[in-house]
């Protein structure tokens, strides 16, 4: 049987994925579409091979470093080594990846995409990321038009990482993504992207944001819908470019304001911890040298740009002109904390 394969170049990163089902091929270019490429490359920065079976499974001796609901909702298991990760996603498969070789291997039932194009995917693609130094960052980046400097926003799901992106959108700054982002590190000033993806978009963001319109009713039992970017044109600005940005600022959503907006300076000491928590693995025998590594990337980006935190109030509409004021200021000498 001939093998479907396909190319993405993730800013730099060459990741070659073969299948011997063309539907996994198909899904992987809906969803990387922008990030295709047609040429041939003899070596590639990381290898995935999908194979189809109705028995998947892996050879075993690593231990168990997680276990519990993934992002996507399915329940799953990770096991982890120095070099290689494993993910078993019940009633789907198992990823098994091996960081040294830089080459993964996913075995999935047939049909199951959706347990693969969740955790799956994203974990896969962060590995071919950390093959060139990049890293993936649980966070909205947003170009601001003004300047061409890029702007992070970071929290743990739930916590608005949408409805800031989609405010901030409307009004003066370009949407790359609102969840998932990449860092290049760089001696002198960090460059990020990111993966544009449907949007996740609560109840409650389309009441605080009614320029949105009115939402097809079809909310899921958290209160959520999924929103293409397509869906939102002339209403956002979205980024269509796929070049690294050099970075300006990094910004944590803070507890809600129950009055007007305010941003303020944030330790990095606290920006580095809260981006720390929720990107970089910590499991009960400490951190293996990929997350090591992780941590440090993130360590010099802190230390690189300013940090704030927003305590964002209900009047959506003004938020954009402040973020850009303390974007402003962060070009101004002495405006870092420890």
């Amino acid at each position: 049987m001939t093998e479907a394969a396909i190319l993405l170049d993730f800013v730099g990163s060459r990741f070659k994925v073969t299948a011997d089902a063309g539907s996994w091929i198909d899904r992987l270019r809906q969803a990387f579409g922008g990030f295709v490429r047609d040429d041939a490359v003899t070596s590639p920065d990381f290898e995935l091979t999908i194979r189809e079976t109705t028995s998947p499974a892996w050879a075993g001796g690593l231990p168990l470093t997680w276990e519990g609901q993934l992002p996507d909702g399915h329940m799953g298991r990770v096991f982890e080594s120095d070099g290689s990760a494993v993910l078993e996603v019940d009633g789907g498969g198992v990823l098994v990846i091996d960081h040294l070789e830089r080459k993964a291997l996913a075995e999935f039932r047939p049909g199951s995409h959706s347990h693969f194009f969740g955790s799956a995917v994203m974990l896969v693609t962060d590995a071919a990321l950390m093959a060139t130094g990049q890293h993936m960052v649980h966070a909205a980046c947003l170009i601001e038009k003004r300047s061409g400097r890029a702007a992070l926003v970071c929290v743990p799901s739930g916590g608005g990482k949408t409805t800031t992106a989609l405010a901030l959108a409307h009004d003066g700054y370009s949407l790359m993504t609102d969840d998932a982002s990449a860092l290049i590190p760089d001696a002198a000033r960090p460059h990020v992207w990111g993966f544009p993806r449907p949007l996740k978009v609560h109840r409650r963001t389309a009441e605080l944001l009614p320029w949105l319109g009115t939402l097809p009713d079809c909310w899921d039992e958290n209160g959520e819908q999924g929103l293409p970017l397509e869906g939102l044109a002339g209403r956002i600005e979205v980024a269509t470019g796929r070049e690294p940005v050099e970075l300006a600022a990094i910004f944590l959503l803070g507890p809600r304001s129950t009055g007007g907006h305010a941003i303020a300076p944030l330790p990095k000491s606290e920006m580095l911890f809260a981006i720390a928590h929720d990107n970089v693995a910590w499991r009960p025998a400490g951190l293996v040298p990929r997350a090591i590594r992780r941590f440090n990337a993130f360590a010099q980006m802190v230390a690189q740009v300013p940090t704030f935190v927003i305590s964002a109030g209900t009047e959506l509409a003004t938020l954009p002109a402040l973020v850009a004021a303390a974007m402003d200021r962060s070009t101004q000498p002495g405006r870092n904390l420890p």
